[in-house]
This record gives C-alpha cells, sequence and structure tokens, in this order.
C-alpha cells in the first residue's frame, strides 16, 4: 500500500499512467486477482482556480467537439455527485486534460472512459476540493472506481470492475492485485521492450459486458455454493468443477465457469515461476493465447477486427498476444514481442491502417508530479 500526499505541489500539474490488464480479464467477477500493468501512455492533468463555473476542458481543443464532449459532461456531472450534488461546491475550478500520451489517432472518445482520467479526475477534485492530506492509494482506487461505475452504468453490476486498473495507475508497476494487504509485484514477468498496443481507431463505448455476466450469475445460484466455496473447492484444479457442477447446468453456463476458473489456475502456475532463475515468456505467451481463446469463445469478446493483426504479428515475430479491453472498456490487443518490437510494430503500421499500435513499458511511477511534461496546446473547453 501507499500513502499519496494530496498536496497542490503534486496535484496541480501531474499524471496518471493508463493501466492493461496482461491476464484475468473478467477476473473481478468471481472476486478473483489480474495481473495488470501501469504504463508509458500517460494521461496529463493540470488543475486551475478561476472565478468561472466548473469546468472540464482538453488541452486540444480541436479534440473537444462531438462525442467528446458529450463524455466530458458525462464526467462533469459525475465529480459534481461526488460534491454531494453542490454544483457550487465545484465553482471555479478548472481541470485540463491532455490526451495526446496515448498515441495518435486514438481519438479522446476512446481514452476519456478510462481508469487513468478517472483517478486523475478523482485525485484533482479531492486535493482542490476535499480534506486533501495523506490517503491510502487503495482508498483513492476506490474513490476512482466508483466514479467510474457512475459514469458507465454497466459494469454496477460487479462494484471492483476497475478497482484493479484504478490502483496500479495510481501505485505504477505491475501488480498482481490481489488484495490491499498481499498484492504482488510481478514486474519481472513482463519482458522489456516486447509489448505493443493494438487498438482500432474506432470507439466502442461500453463494451466489456455482455450476457456472459448474466450466465455466470445463473450458474452460481444453480452451483447452490457461494463463489467463495467453490474457489476453495477448485483452487488447484479447475477440473474439478465437473465433478461439483449439478446436471441443470447448461453448456454455456458450465463453460463461462470454467473459463474464469481456468484463467485463475494459469495466472497461478505462472506466479510460482517468478522465484525460478530464468523467466520462459514463451510461457507468458502461451497464457496470453490460451485466455485469448477463453474470452472470445465464452465471454463476447469482439475479436474479428484483431484476427489478421494478430495473424501478422505471429509471422512478423510475435510470441503471442492477449485480448483486452484497453482504456476501461475498448476491445484492444496486446502484442508479446521480446527483442522483435520495433520491426514487428513497423510491419502492422504499415498494413493495418485502422488501428493504433503503441509501443507499451512497463512504467514504475504511478499518479503524481513526477512525470509532468510541458505543453503548448490550448484548452478546449466543455
Amino acid at each position: 500500500m501507499r500513502e499519496l500526499v494530496l498536496s497542490e505541489d503534486e496535484f496541480t500539474e501531474f499524471s496518471v499512467p493508463h493501466a492493461l490488464c496482461l491476464a484475468g480479464e473478467h477476473q473481478y467477477s468471481l472476486g478473483l486477482a489480474p495481473i495488470v500493468i501501469a504504463t508509458n501512455l500517460r494521461v496529463h492533468a493540470g488543475v486551475e482556480e478561476t472565478a468561472e463555473e466548473f469546468q472540464i476542458g482538453l488541452a486540444d481543443e480541436r479534440a473537444a467537439a462531438g462525442s467528446s464532449l458529450k463524455l466530458l459532461a458525462r464526467w462533469r456531472a459525475v465529480l459534481e455527485e461526488l460534491a454531494g450534488g453542490e454544483a457550487e461546491r465545484m465553482e471555479g475550478l478548472r481541470i485540463t486534460l491532455r490526451l495526446q500520451a496515448t498515441g495518435d489517432g486514438c481519438p479522446p472518445e476512446i481514452t476519456l472512459p478510462s481508469p487513468a482520467v478517472a483517478v486523475a479526475l478523482a485525485c484533482a477534485v479531492r486535493t482542490h476540493r476535499g480534506p486533501g492530506g495523506t490517503v491510502p492509494d487503495t482508498e483513492m482506487a476506490e474513490l476512482a472506481a466508483g466514479l467510474l461505475r457512475e459514469f458507465n452504468p454497466s459494469s454496477r453490476m460487479h462494484p471492483d470492475r476497475f478497482y484493479a486498473e484504478c490502483l496500479v495507475s495510481l501505485q505504477g508497476g505491475a501488480w498482481y492485485v490481489s488484495s490491499a494487504a498481499d498484492s504482488l509485484n510481478v514486474q519481472l514477468m513482463v519482458p522489456p521492450e516486447s509489448l505493443i498496443l493494438a487498438v482500432s481507431r474506432e470507439a466502442d463505448a461500453g463494451a466489456g459486458g455482455g450476457a456472459w455476466e448474466a450466465v455466470l450469475l445463473s450458474a452460481l445460484r444453480k452451483m447452490g455454493r457461494s463463489a467463495a466455496e467453490l474457489l476453495d473447492a477448485t483452487e488447484r484444479d479447475a477440473s474439478r468443477l465437473f465433478e461439483l457442477a449439478p446436471s441443470g447446468l447448461d453448456e454455456r453456463e458450465m463453460a463461462v465457469l470454467y473459463g474464469q476458473l481456468r484463467v485463475r489456475e494459469m495466472i497461478a502456475q505462472h506466479l510460482e515461476r517468478l522465484w525460478q532463475p530464468l523467466l520462459d515468456h514463451d510461457l507468458l505467451a502461451e497464457l496470453c493465447d490460451e485466455e485469448s481463446t477463453i474470452i472470445e469463445d465464452y465471454f463476447e469478446f469482439p475479436a474479428a477486427r484483431y484476427h489478421d493483426v494478430r495473424t501478422r504479428a505471429m509471422e512478423s515475430g510475435a510470441l503471442g498476444a492477449k485480448f483486452t479491453y484497453a482504456f476501461g472498456t475498448q476491445p484492444a490487443m496486446i502484442i508479446l514481442a521480446p527483442g522483435r518490437r520495433d520491426e514487428v510494430k513497423e510491419i502492422l503500421e504499415g498494413e493495418f491502417h485502422g488501428c493504433s499500435f503503441m509501443s507499451v513499458d512497463v512504467d514504475p511511477e504511478g499518479a503524481g508530479a513526477s512525470q509532468v511534461q510541458e505543453t503548448d496546446d490550448a484548452p478546449g473547453w466543455e
């Protein structure tokens, strides 16, 4: 756990890293732990006191139009609700977000719904309109995740939907986010200079949930035991589910339950290898590939847009690829290409013009002022 000092020195001009799920995409639905990395893709925020009404804007005024204006208005409403519904408490506060760190061609409507933006806004408001002071990062992660639940109502079924990403955006680094007490640093498992994030330039707001959630709830009800009891019974062997499951479980319900338990099992097996002198990154690629198959087959991931990209990446020297939801809810793919990242990225950029391809590294710096960059962009206000 990290203590955040919510001072104006730290959170007037500051930045927050975007977080990506490297393994365990839907583990939150059973209260299980994912592996999440903070990246060198960052949101930059500036806070000013003015004599005007509460404003949230983009540093690039050309981007502050259309759907991005609607998203900024939604964030404004969520933050005013955070202030107890008293809009006058927020008067005079101006927050400017600079999103270009996510790469050319990645529009703001993709990144505005992200955990990193939620963390930036939570830190800004808690510092400048709240009590400030020293706060556990777990408390700030819960606050930011709560803001995202209000911003994205489809995520309200699972209170912990964005908690892991928010926590890692605050902390930096790479973590197996098990709980507030025993998160495990897993930066050693991520090969340096190896990751490429592929994101379709077409925004897909609200993705990430779906019919599988209702299927999972139905399966748990039919099991006749709590999720905790089921997890205890299958901790070392996901296939035990087939012995425990009642005959009333249909094929889809069994597949969704088994998919979650199998991913939990694969993550546990991979974590055990952290203590070995040499890590085989082929095994990480296998984990990424198998989980991608599971979330495509059982969890409605819209993988068709990335099939050709994935195939070409493998032909160009990548070890594996992982389907994910980048920036909170945007379907995306993480490509693992140790020693070949630049070559693979160049090939993909030349052949797939509907995607942005971004080199991604683990950033040990969490939220704060240390990563601020200068900008001459003019603001575009909501």
